[in-house]
């Protein structure tokens, strides 16, 4: 029962980009780097949009739609490293609107990451502070807070039951 504000979720240029708009973008994206550098082996760049639709009406009388759109753009390479070893990478920019994606430089980034990754040794198994890459964040606290979801506990699907008042989480 909101007073209907638009969120501004969807991008009215979504329409008005043509495939040969999106191709053109993508092949810009790896001819950033194609034959900038003797150790890349291969390049793939990649194009993704889309948009939805939906209209919810619900028994406690609300009632509401909601529209969106996004843009992605992603560029994969792989190098070569020292011996047999190919080293790869990618990066990658999604956003709601056309004009903030960012179209330049998604390349360099992607080469960037593999080239570091030349070089990296195997270490003995034990235990070790962690850095971790802020792409990856997710992946470890998705388990957390899906389990903190609604849903998972209504369903009694969540390792948070009866936790209310325990400590489950380091204060780190």
């Amino acid at each position: 029962k909101g007073k209907g504000e638009s969120l501004d979720l969807f991008d009215e240029a979504f329409t008005k980009i043509s495939p040969d708009e999106k191709l053109s973008i993508a092949k810009s994206a790896a001819e950033e780097i194609l034959g900038t550098d003797p150790r890349i082996i291969s390049v793939q760049s990649s194009w993704n949009d889309g948009c939805s639709f939906s209209y919810i009406i619900t028994s406690n009388g609300f009632e509401g739609e909601s529209e969106n759109s996004f843009f992605a753009l992603s560029v994969s390479v792989t190098v070569k490293g020292e011996g047999d070893a190919k080293p790869e990478s990618y990066w990658y920019d999604q956003a709601l609107s056309f004009k903030e994606l960012k179209k330049e430089g998604i390349g360099r980034k992607a080469l960037e990451r593999a080239l570091n990754k030349i070089g990296q040794k195997k270490v003995a198994s034990g235990l070790y502070p962690m850095i971790v890459d802020n792409l990856n964040c997710e992946r470890i606290l998705s388990p957390v807070l899906s389990a903190l979801n609604g849903a998972s506990i209504q369903q009694k699907n969540s390792f948070m039951l009866d936790k209310k008042g325990v400590k489950v989480l380091s204060d780190k």
